[in-house]
Order: structure tokens, then C-alpha cells, then sequence
């Protein structure tokens, strides 16, 4: 789907160098891109720099090269390990070609007993909810229980570049798929019969005031040393990124605050482009703060008589203060 336009490349020394002096600036950072951490030659010193600078390190992983990196997840104090389920074993090696699922359990259990009884790093399991997964999803979570994991969460294709993908989907602007919301509810009541912590994405279409990507609190740093608010609009590819919607196929502008290679992360954050796309959000935070304060501290009867009004105002100042440009049509803006 997108080979032919695909741009590989991993963080080189001057981009992390760079990014390393900022690293206060962060209570976590997640190691993870559009690939493979544990094949980064240099995750290790990484892992080290972001905990000497007092952060929390987390890393999302296959599970393929995890066997071979357990004594030093535990012996580094990585805070969170994630490994990635797509369906039971067919659909996930369809999926995530190359990647056996019953080693990743087995891999689990091993990383769940080596780490003893400190439970650190949390391991948690996150599954890609789709058509083809949804209904074998409460199996995979009785296997996560069984390897030890301690929290399985769902999530929806939420980045679709093809119409293949949109179509795989487990939603569409009508909601959740039924099919989809049922086995939903099947896995939740397997967690809770297994004892695993479980999170289930949303069911239908919200207006959130921020995605659940918060680029209030939450940036994007690819391996080219781009700086921009999130995962979805940081695809490293050639030319525009591809992005099918409900509406049909367009074309998003990759969307960067600054680049390493120009300035620190802290100047870059200090910058225009990256306040100019926060104030959006912060406004619209700001106008449900005034909802909430027009209504609270009132006696019933007033609350009721100035509720209308105040509702009227959120839905004035939520439409004059939408998501910025460069995520219309990402299915994070509507809560997916």
C-alpha cells in the first residue's frame, strides 16, 4: 500500500543528541515509531539517557526480538512494555507477517517471570480491533491472562491510508460495527473472569475537545528528526500522506512544529507553529471551563434556567474554535 512511498530510516545519533537535552522537559517517553525499537542500535543508551533525566520509558514491541532483550528491559527499569496482538494466530500472522503469536505469550510469561515480584515493567497487550479480529478477541485475552500480562487494551484502526484499510476498519460514521460492539463485551467480561485489567475504545462518533492523542501534552518525533503533534500526520513518506475517510480518498500535508536538525525541542515548543496549533485546543478546553463554571454553585433552579444558555455559548465557541486544519478527517477527531 504505501512501499512505494515509504521513507525507512531510524533516529541517528545527531537527532537523539539533540533531543537528549530536552529530555526534562518529559514525565514519559515512549520509544516506539512506524517500526521496530528493539531493532534500534542504539535503544539501549537511550533508555538509560530518558531515565537519567528522570522520565518514565515505555516501548511498544512485536515481541519477535523481545526474548533477547528481557535482562535488560528489567535490569534498566523500563516502566511499560507493550506488545502488539492483532486476532488469534491466523489473523495476527496475516497482519503482523513474520510475528508467531503463541512465542509472543510465551515471550510474556517469560518477561512476567523474570521481573519478579517488583511487577516492573506493567505489562500491557494492545489489540488492533478490526473486521476480521473483533470476534476472536476475547480468546487473545484469556491467552494475555494466562502469559501474565496485566492490562489488555483495545484499539481501532484509527490511520487508514488505503481504502482496504478503511474497509477493515471495525467502524464507520454510523459507530462501532454490532458484531464488533458485542465481542466487546464478551473480552470485558473474559478480562474480568481472568483478572486482567481491560480498556475498551469508543462505540460511536464523540466531539472530544482534544484527541486522544493530546498535543496539549503529547509530541511526535520521527526518525528524520521532525517534530510534529502525533503519529498520524508524522508518516514518513514521500509527498503527501494518503488518507481515506468516509468521504473518500485525500491527501493530508505531513504537519511539523520544527526539525532537531534547526532546534532544541524546547525552543521548538516555545515556537509559533507549535502554539498557534495548541491554541485550538486550549480554546477549546476554555470554553467547556465556562460551561462548567456558568451552571456549577447554582441552586437547581437556577442551574436548569441558565443551563440552555450556557450550552448555546459552548456550541458557539466549540464551532468558531474547531481541530486545526491539518486533522479534518482524522478519525481521532471523532473520538475513534
Amino acid at each position: 500500500m504505501l512501499a512505494p512511498i515509504w521513507r525507512d530510516g531510524d533516529l541517528g545519533d545527531a537527532g537523539w543528541d539533540r533531543l537528549r537535552n530536552d529530555l526534562n522537559l518529559a514525565r514519559l517517553v515512549h520509544l516506539q515509531g512506524w517500526g521496530e525499537p528493539l531493532l534500534h542500535p542504539r535503544l539501549l543508551g537511550m533508555v538509560d539517557d530518558a531515565k537519567a533525566a528522570g522520565c518514565d520509558v515505555s516501548i511498544t514491541t512485536n515481541g519477535d526480538l523481545l526474548d533477547d532483550a528481557i535482562d535488560w528491559v528489567v535490569s534498566r527499569r523500563v516502566d511499560m512494555v507493550t506488545v502488539s496482538a492483532a486476532g488469534d494466530a491466523a489473523t495476527h500472522a496475516d497482519l503482523r507477517s513474520g510475528s508467531p503469536l503463541e512465542a509472543l505469550w510465551e515471550t510474556v510469561a517469560r518477561l512476567v517471570a523474570r521481573r519478579g515480584r517488583r511487577k516492573a515493567p506493567r505489562v500491557k497487550v494492545s489489540y488492533l480491533l478490526t473486521r476480521k479480529s473483533s470476534e476472536q478477541m476475547a480468546r487473545v485475552v484469556r491467552a494475555a491472562a494466562r502469559a501474565g500480562a496485566d492490562e489488555f487494551f483495545v484499539i481501532h484502526l484509527d490511520c487508514t491510508p488505503s481504502l482496504e484499510l478503511l474497509r477493515l476498519a471495525a467502524f464507520d460514521a454510523s459507530g462501532v460495527d454490532p458484531s464488533a460492539a458485542d465481542a466487546i463485551e464478551e473480552a470485558r467480561r473474559a478480562a474480568r473472569s481472568c483478572k486482567i485489567a481491560f480498556r475498551a475504545p469508543a462505540l460511536a462518533e464523540e466531539r472530544p475537545l482534544v484527541c486522544s492523542l493530546n498535543p496539549l501534552s503529547f509530541v511526535f518525533v520521527s526518525w528524520d528528526g521532525k517534530v510534529g503533534p502525533c503519529v498520524n500526520l508524522g508518516l514518513p513518506v514521500q509527498g503527501p500522506i494518503p488518507r481515506c475517510v468516509d468521504d473518500g480518498p485525500t491527501d493530508v500535508e505531513r504537519f511539523v512544529f520544527g526539525d532537531l536538525a534547526e532546534s532544541g525541542l524546547g525552543e521548538i515548543l516555545d515556537g509559533e507553529r507549535f502554539r498557534s496549533f495548541a491554541r485550538s485546543f486550549e480554546s477549546r478546553i476554555a470554553a467547556e471551563r465556562r460551561f462548567l463554571e456558568e451552571v456549577a454553585g447554582r441552586n437547581i433552579l437556577d442551574a436548569l434556567q441558565y443551563l440552555d444558555k450556557a450550552e448555546r455559548q459552548r456550541e458557539k465557541d466549540l464551532a468558531a474554535n474547531p481541530f486545526p486544519k491539518a486533522c479534518s478527517g482524522c478519525h481521532k477527531a471523532v473520538g475513534w
